[in-house]
């Protein structure tokens, strides 16, 4: 589908740079770098998105429906927050816009702003 090829050439661009292979490294991916450049140079988009494999779009991204992606970002910040330690838990959580194309968004909150329902 057409978003999830964008955002794999978005992920692509970015891993060109120097910046990125600690994270393509983190994601066992830090050998496509060389390739990246290369296809990068060559303007061979196409080579970029291939590079990029689903899997790897998935860890990186949320894409998707809105509601898709909403689901997806809850998911993620329930995972990212039972990481925190315990004080740190309730200062985060997502809002999200009422329109249906408006995607995720974290924003911090104060402690007594928090709906609970999200983080547990």
């Amino acid at each position: 589908d057409m978003a999830r090829r964008e955002t794999k050439l978005q992920i692509a661009f970015y891993a060109t740079t120097r910046t990125y292979l600690p994270i393509l490294e983190l994601h066992k991916r830090g050998h496509i770098v060389p390739d990246l450049r290369s296809a990068f140079e060559a303007r061979d988009k196409d080579r970029m998105i291939d590079l990029i494999d689903d899997d790897l779009l998935d860890q990186m991204a949320l894409t998707g429906r809105p509601e898709e992606v909403r689901e997806k970002a809850i998911a993620w910040a329930n995972e990212a927050v039972r990481e925190l330690p315990g004080d740190r838990r309730n200062v985060w959580r997502l809002d999200f816009a009422a329109r249906e194309d408006f995607d995720a968004v974290g924003l911090p909150a104060s402690a007594d702003g928090v709906d609970q329902s999200d983080l547990d």
